[in-house]
C-alpha cells in the first residue's frame, strides 16, 4: 500500500517492478514500462509523481530511482539516502513547483532540476574563461578562451582539437554554411577544411592597420566592424565601406547579422545604418539617441526589431516612435549588458558581466516594464560573471542558448524550459504583519485593521511561499483609494503609507514566482482609517452650511450695496441735470439781464446818434456813456467766464490759484483761513488740476454756506507716494450717515465725490453736530505718472 500515489490530475497509481500502473474504472492498466526494469529483490517503499510526467520511487536498499516521461528508468547516485544498516528512503514527495522531496535518514533533500547545464568541460578550457561561442555548418561548437586559445567540440561536447592561430585571437565567428573566422584586433583568418588561411586586408598606404571589434557572416559575406569605420570582405579582400554619404568615414562601428540576413550598423556619430538594396546605407529614424551611449553591441530579432545593449542605458529597443529604455529591475546595481540572443520561443536572453543572465519576453508592450526572470548559479550556471564582449551568448541551430562565464560555458533548451515553467504553481500569497508608528497591529482584528486619528506611517509586510528561488518572487500591491494603480515593487516585501485619509481601503498584494506565474487572487486586508474631529463628515456639512450661510450674507450685503449705489448715482444724474438746467438759467437770466441790457443801452446810445448827430458839446458825454456801458458788459462776460473756468488757473497755476482764492474767502466772508498750500502743480497731469481745484472750491462753498464757522485750515501736502488734502472748519457740524440714509445728500457732496473717484482717489468725511468738519482727500501718484 505504501507504493500507491496520487497522480497530479487526481488519478490513482501504483509502482511495480516492471512499471507504473494507473487505475481506470475497477482495472489497473500499464501506463509507464520500465527500461530496464526494476531489479528483483527491491523493496519498494515510496513513490510520487510530478508535474513533468516523471514518477520518482524511493526503496529501502537501491537509493532513489526516476522512471522518466520518455521512459527511461535511472537510479540516482545521491549520498546519505541509504545508510550503512540498510535504511533507505522513507518519504518521497513532489511539490507544485516540481521540486522532488526525500526523506531518509540521513536528513531531508530537495531535488530541483537547474535550467542550465554546464557543458564543454575539457582540461584546455578549465584552464582558460571562454569569451566567445560558435556553431559551424557541420554542427561542431566553437569556444575562444580568454587566453586566446580556439577550441573545437563535436556536437555532443567532445574536445576535437585545439586550433592553432599565428596571434593571440579575439573574436571568433561561424558561417553556418562556410568557413570559420578568427581574428585579433588587427588580423583576420579563415579556417575551411582543416587548413587556416590570413585574409588580405586592404588599407591605404602608410594607414594604420584596422581595430576589430566584432565580425559578423550574413548571407556568406564577413563583415567587420572596427574603430576605424565598416568593413567587408569581397573576392578575398577586406575592404572598408564608404560611408561618406552619411557624413562619416572613420570612427567606431558595430555590426550585427540574424540568421534571416538582416545587417545593422551601429556607427558611432551618425546612428543606427540598415543596408539599401541598390547599394549604400541609411540611418534608421530616431536613431540620434543612441550616440549618447556607451554602446557595447547590437542585436536583430527575428521580427527584425534592433536592441542596443551596454551601459547607461544596459538595454534598448527600437519601437515605432523611437527608442524605448528597457527596465531590467531586480537588481541591487545598475545592470550593464555584454552580450544578446533571441530563441525560437518568443524571448531575449541577456548576459552581464556580473549579475547572470537574464530573461524577457520581446513582444510587451512599449511604455510597461517587462517581467524579467533572473538566472544565476542556482539556476545552473557555473558562475554569474559573463563573459565575451557581444558573443558570450549562442544560439544553435537546435534552438538552445550558450552562455560563456568566467567558469565555464553552461547551456539552456528554452522551448523545454518554457514547457517546465507552464506546469510550476502558483505563488501562494500571505501578508506576514502591520505597524504603526514602530507598533504592532493585530491582523486577527475581525474587519482588518484601524488606523486611529493622527496615526502617521503605516507599514505591511508580505511575503510569497515559494520553494524555487524564492528570493526573486516579485509583488504588485495596491491600496485602493489611495493607489492610482497597482505598484511595482519588485522584490521588496513590504510597503509604507504616510497619513492615510479618512475611510475604508482595501490593501492587495498579488506575486510572481522567478518564472513570472502572477498569482492574481493574492491576498488582501482591509484598513479603516478613522477621522480626527475636523475630518468627520458632519463637521464638514457644518463648516459648509456655514460657508453657504457667510455667502449668502455676503451676496445680499453687496446686493443692498450695488443698489444703494445705483439709487444714489440715480439721485446724483437728477441732480445733475437739474444742476445743468439751473446753471445754463442762470447764465441765460446773467446774459440777459446784465450783458444784454449793457449792450441794448451801448446799442441804442449809437443808434441815436446816427439819427440825431450830436452837436460838438454833446458828443463827449455821449461817447463816454456808450464806453461804460460796453465796460460794465466787458466785466459781466469776466465774471461769467471765471465761473465756468478761472482764468487764474492758467495763467498762474493750480498752487497759485487755490492760495489766490482762499485769500479772496478771507477777505470777504471774515473767516480767518490758516493756508499750508504746498507747491503740487509738476505732480497733476491732464483735469486732474480742474477737477482739484474744483473740488476743494466746492469743499470751501460748503464752508461758507452751511458751517457758520468762524476758522477754516486747508492743507495741501504731497508725499512720496500721494497727494493729501485736508480742509477743516469749527463750524456746527452734521451728521454724514442719517442724511446719506434719508437720502439728502446734496449734488455738491456727491459731485465732490465722483471727481474724486475719477482721480482715483479716496475722500473721506468726519464731522458731527456741534464739533465741526474734516475733510481728507488722498490721491495717488502713481496713477498720475501711469498717465
Amino acid at each position: 500500500a505504501s507504493m500507491f500515489f496520487r497522480f497530479p490530475d487526481g488519478g490513482s497509481g501504483i509502482v511495480g517492478q516492471g512499471g507504473v500502473f494507473r487505475l481506470e474504472g475497477a482495472r489497473w492498466r500499464l501506463c509507464q514500462a520500465f527500461s530496464p526494469t526494476l531489479p528483483a529483490g527491491i523493496l519498494l517503499q515510496r513513490a510520487a509523481a510530478d508535474r513533468l510526467g516523471n514518477v520518482w520511487i524511493g526503496s529501502r536498499q537501491a537509493g532513489l530511482w526516476v522512471a522518466t516521461a520518455a521512459g527511461q528508468l535511472i537510479q540516482l547516485d545521491l549520498p546519505g539516502l541509504v545508510t550503512p544498516d540498510g535504511f533507505g528512503i522513507g518519504a518521497v514527495c513532489c511539490d507544485h513547483e516540481n521540486n522532488v522531496w526525500v526523506g531518509a535518514r540521513g536528513g531531508l533533500y530537495q531535488l530541483r532540476r537547474a535550467p542550465f547545464r554546464r557543458v564543454l568541460d575539457s582540461e584546455p578550457l578549465a584552464k582558460s574563461e571562454p569569451v566567445d561561442l560558435a556553431q559551424d555548418r557541420e554542427g561542431c561548437l566553437w569556444a575562444l578562451t580568454e587566453s586566446g586559445r580556439v577550441l573545437r567540440y563535436s556536437p555532443t561536447g567532445t574536445l576535437l582539437a585545439v586550433i592553432p592561430t599565428p596571434s593571440s585571437v579575439v573574436l571568433l565567428e561561424a558561417d553556418p554554411r562556410g568557413p570559420v573566422w578568427v581574428a585579433s584586433r588587427s588580423e583576420i583568418w579563415r579556417w575551411a577544411e582543416g587548413r587556416i588561411e590570413p585574409v588580405v586586408i586592404s588599407t591605404e598606404s602608410g594607414a594604420p592597420a584596422p581595430h576589430f571589434n566584432g565580425l559578423v557572416s550574413v548571407g556568406g559575406i564577413l563583415w567587420a566592424g572596427s574603430g576605424d569605420g565598416l568593413w567587408h570582405l569581397s573576392d578575398g579582400r577586406l575592404l572598408r565601406e564608404s560611408l561618406e554619404t552619411l557624413g562619416h568615414e572613420a570612427g567606431t562601428v558595430l555590426v550585427h547579422g540574424n540568421a534571416t540576413g538582416q545587417l545593422r550598423a551601429l556607427a558611432l556619430g551618425v546612428g543606427l545604418l540598415r543596408p539599401l538594396k541598390d547599394g549604400g546605407w541609411e540611418v534608421l529614424p530616431h536613431s540620434e539617441r543612441l550616440l549618447r551611449q556607451d554602446a557595447v553591441g547590437i542585436h536583430v530579432d527575428p521580427e527584425f526589431r534592433t536592441w542596443v545593449y551596454g551601459r547607461n542605458p544596459a538595454l534598448q529597443r527600437q519601437e515605432e516612435d523611437g527608442w524605448g529604455e528597457v527596465p531590467l529591475g531586480n537588481t541591487d546595481r545598475p545592470v550593464e549588458v555584454i552580450a544578446v540572443e533571441s530563441d525560437n520561443v518568443g524571448g531575449l536572453w541577456g548576459l552581464t558581466p556580473s549579475q547572470g543572465v537574464f530573461r524577457l519576453k520581446r513582444d510587451f508592450q512599449p511604455g510597461t516594464a517587462p517581467a524579467v526572470e533572473w538566472f544565476g548559479q542556482s539556476s545552473g550556471l557555473p558562475s554569474i560573471a559573463g563573459r565575451g564582449w557581444g558573443k558570450g551568448l549562442m544560439k544553435s541551430r537546435d534552438g538552445r542558448i550558450w552562455a560563456a562565464t568566467a567558469r565555464g560555458a553552461a547551456v539552456i533548451d528554452p522551448p523545454e524550459w518554457a514547457a517546465e515553467r507552464k506546469t510550476t504553481g502558483i505563488p501562494l500569497v500571505h501578508i506576514e504583519e502591520a505597524w504603526l508608528d514602530d507598533q504592532p497591529l493585530d491582523l486577527r482584528r475581525e474587519g482588518g485593521i484601524v488606523v486611529p486619528p493622527g496615526g502617521n506611517r503605516l507599514e505591511i509586510h508580505f511575503t510569497a511561499l515559494g520553494l524555487n528561488n524564492a528570493a526573486q518572487n516579485r509583488f504588485r500591491y495596491q491600496l485602493e483609494g489611495v493607489d492610482p494603480a497597482p505598484q511595482d515593487a519588485g522584490t521588496e516585501r513590504s510597503a509604507a503609507y504616510h497619513k492615510l485619509p479618512p475611510g475604508q481601503h482595501r490593501f492587495r498584494v498579488t506575486a510572481a514566482n522567478s518564472h513570472g506565474i502572477w498569482n492574481e487572487k493574492g491576498a488582501g486586508l482591509m484598513v479603516t482609517a478613522l477621522p480626527a474631529w475636523w475630518q468627520r463628515v458632519s463637521v464638514h456639512v457644518a463648516g459648509w452650511m456655514l460657508l453657504i450661510g457667510v455667502a449668502t450674507l455676503f451676496y445680499q450685503w453687496r446686493l443692498r450695496q450695488l443698489e444703494q449705489r445705483r439709487a444714489l448715482q440715480e439721485s446724483f444724474s437728477r441732480q445733475l441735470l437739474h444742476s445743468q438746467e439751473a446753471e445754463r438759467k442762470r447764465i441765460a437770466g446773467e446774459l440777459h439781464d446784465g450783458l444784454g441790457q449793457n449792450l441794448l443801452v451801448a446799442k441804442n446810445l449809437a443808434l441815436l446818434g446816427a439819427m440825431k448827430p450830436p452837436s460838438a458839446t454833446e458828443l463827449e458825454p455821449r461817447f463816454t456813456e456808450i464806453a461804460e456801458a460796453l465796460g460794465t458788459a466787458l466785466n459781466e462776460v469776466r465774471t461769467i467766464s471765471r465761473a465756468l473756468r478761472p482764468a487764474e488757473l492758467d495763467q498762474l497755476g493750480l498752487t497759485k490759484a487755490l492760495r489766490l482764492m482762499l485769500e479772496r474767502l478771507q477777505a470777504s466772508t471774515g473767516i480767518a483761513v490758516v493756508v499750508d498750500v504746498r507747491e503740487v502743480d509738476p505732480l497733476l497731469h491732464g483735469d486732474d488740476s480742474i477737477n482739484l481745484y474744483r473740488l476743494i472750491q466746492e469743499g470751501l462753498n460748503n464752508v461758507i454756506r452751511h458751517a457758520q464757522a468762524t476758522r477754516l485750515q486747508c492743507r495741501i501736502h504731497p508725499t512720496q507716494d500721494a497727494i493729501e488734502v485736508e480742509i477743516s472748519d469749527n463750524g456746527r457740524g452734521f451728521e454724514l450717515t442719517r442724511l446719506e440714509q434719508q437720502g439728502k445728500v446734496g449734488l455738491g457732496l456727491q459731485g465732490m465725490r465722483e471727481r474724486a473717484r475719477l482721480m482715483g482717489g479716496r475722500m473721506e468725511i468726519d464731522s458731527a453736530p456741534g464739533h465741526g468738519t474734516r475733510l481728507w482727500l488722498t490721491l495717488p501718484l502713481t496713477r498720475q505718472t501711469d498717465e
